[in-house]
């Protein structure tokens, strides 16, 4: 059987039709002659499981922040955490950009558990439409992360402001 995770019974480089979309198995015995196609029987995978999020955020969310965070991505379950990859945000600007009552542009907060992951003033002192784009860090500070969701909250708790924010999330769950 040629298709089994370079378990081989015949020789040569063998590759089989897979029964999964863009999955092959290649038999590692030497190249004398080549297996007729069969059924692909999986290997173990070993890439990542990219899952994607797309959250929005309103102003009466924003005006409740930091009290009661917006969840983005739920907590994944015990010996579960959640790794952001990528992240993007896109404000449609309304009428009014977010304030907080002092000089300051209220700060976005993206978290899991005690892990800040982005900060990020700009977006919500926007007066047009905007999007940023962020390379995710891996984590750098301790905190307890496992089965923790990812959230979204304010530094400072905006008073007034009434643009859409539209959270993009590429990510995985990893079992710990």
């Amino acid at each position: 059987m040629c298709n089994t995770c370079g378990n081989s019974t015949c020789f040569g480089n063998c590759n089989s039709y897979p029964s999964v979309p863009n999955q092959w198995n290649t038999c590692s015995a030497p190249p004398v002659q080549y297996c007729p196609p069969a059924p692909c029987t999986p290997c173990p995978t070993t890439g990542l499981n990219l899952l994607y999020a797309r959250v929005s955020t309103i102003n009466l969310e924003f005006f409740n922040m930091p009290v009661v965070p917006k969840i983005l991505i739920p907590a994944p379950g015990a010996g579960k955490l959640i790794v952001p990859i990528q992240a993007w945000n896109f404000l449609k600007f309304g009428s009014t950009p977010y304030a907080d009552g002092t000089p300051a542009i209220p700060q976005i907060l993206m978290s899991i558990g005690s892990q800040g992951i982005i900060t990020d003033a700009a977006i919500l002192g926007s007066i047009v439409d905007q999007t940023t784009q962020y390379q995710l860090p891996i984590y750098t500070t301790p905190g307890t992360l496992e089965n923790q969701p990812l959230t979204l909250t304010t530094i400072s708790q905006p008073i007034v402001g009434d643009s859409v924010l539209f959270t993009y999330i590429i990510y995985t769950i990893v079992n710990l």
